[in-house]
């Protein structure tokens, strides 16, 4: 019995379908690590951004008088946010200095909703379509809500995919919990709404 090689030909092409495949695995296990590693970096900024508010609430509550309660901005006469951070470390509200790991990432201070908020460059997408943080993201989750309950009475569902298809939005976009310091509990025609430790809400009376 004779057992006919393979021909030359064969056997490179069959070496290169191998190439290709470990490429493409090499590829696509590097392409999980990165978008694994921007998650654990937005996360990380994210729970800073718990912290500053946290610590500025308490920064609030020593630094409380007449002056301070009927001042535009908690952190009078301090112009950049670095300073307020270390506005926050000399008090002792904040143990240390926190800054961003994610790339393009900035912790701001907003002065009209008097919140720190994580910003992310313009050079990189949005975190949801709704926005990048928790000032832009909330109130256009309640817009829609409200859009949902002007058309049907009901606020729909908070769980599961429900969550986010019964007021019209993709739960692929959400999967990674980019908002999970507020918590909707609709009942019916009613809409229960709370707010994690170091987070605050502010309403507009619509009736003056």
């Amino acid at each position: 019995m004779f057992i006919k090689n393979k021909a030359p030909a064969l056997v490179l092409t069959e070496l290169l379908i191998v190439i290709i495949i470990i490429v493409i695995l090499s590829f696509s296990i590097f392409m999980a690590y990165v978008r694994f590693l921007e998650k654990t970096e937005l996360a990380f900024d994210r729970s800073n951004i718990a912290i500053l508010n946290s610590a500025t609430k308490i920064y609030r509550s020593i630094n409380y008088d007449y002056k301070s309660m009927n001042a535009k901005d908690l952190f009078v006469n301090i112009d950049t946010d670095e300073k307020r951070i270390e506005a926050l470390v000399r008090s002792k509200c904040l143990t240390n200095m926190v800054t961003p790991m994610h790339e393009g990432a900035k912790y701001k201070w907003s002065v009209p909703d008097q919140l720190w908020v994580l910003k992310i460059s313009k050079d990189f997408p949005p975190l949801t379509p709704l926005g990048d943080n928790f000032s832009e993201i909330v109130p256009n989750i309640i817009e829609k809500m409200t859009e949902r309950f002007n058309e049907s009475g009901s606020y729909g569902l908070t769980w599961g995919d429900r969550r986010w298809t019964d007021i019209g939005l993709d739960p692929d976009d959400w999967k990674d919990k980019p908002i999970n310091h507020l918590y909707f509990t609709p009942g019916g025609a009613t809409l229960r709404i709370t707010i994690e430790n170091g987070y605050s809400l502010r309403f507009q009376d619509v009736y003056g």
